[in-house]
């Protein structure tokens, strides 16, 4: 199954070395989120690709929850695993940076700073959807 948001997301992990996920691993977790959620792929895939993501639409709240805990990048206490290679590659790939290693310190900067200033809030997944947001636009106004 071919979807834009694998696409993407594929492309970022190609991206790091060594891979941390196959590909086929990638179509099978996207998948399942969508099929076993009965959720619409072209829906989920628009909003996936945008640079902010809604914090109101349950559908794609409910893809990006469990695709995130199928690739295994929530910590035991439910917060994502910011400093996993995954997820800063998946950023770099997200913004489109041109010299992708030499901003990795610049994207943490951005998750501190998302960290302080967006209180924890439940579900886990409005959580990362309002930290991830808040990155974007920190990253993009501190730019270099």
């Amino acid at each position: 199954m071919k979807v834009a948001l694998l696409i993407l997301f594929v492309a970022c992990v190609q991206a790091t070395s060594p891979p941390f996920f196959p590909k086929d691993e990638i179509e099978k977790h996207t998948g399942h989120c969508i099929h076993d959620h009965k959720l619409d792929k072209d829906h989920i895939s628009k909003i996936f690709n945008s640079e902010t993501y809604p914090e109101d639409d349950k559908d794609f709240s409910t893809f990006y929850d469990c695709f995130i805990d199928m690739l295994g990048l929530y910590t035991v206490d439910g917060e994502i695993h910011f400093e996993h290679p995954i997820f800063i590659a998946y950023v770099q790939e997200k913004l489109k940076l041109a010299d992708a290693a030499g901003e990795e310190d610049h994207i943490r900067d951005a998750v501190k700073h998302c960290i302080a200033e967006s209180p924890k809030v439940e579900p886990r997944v409005l959580n990362l959807i309002r930290r991830r947001n808040c990155g974007v636009k920190y990253y993009k106004s501190h730019a270099h």
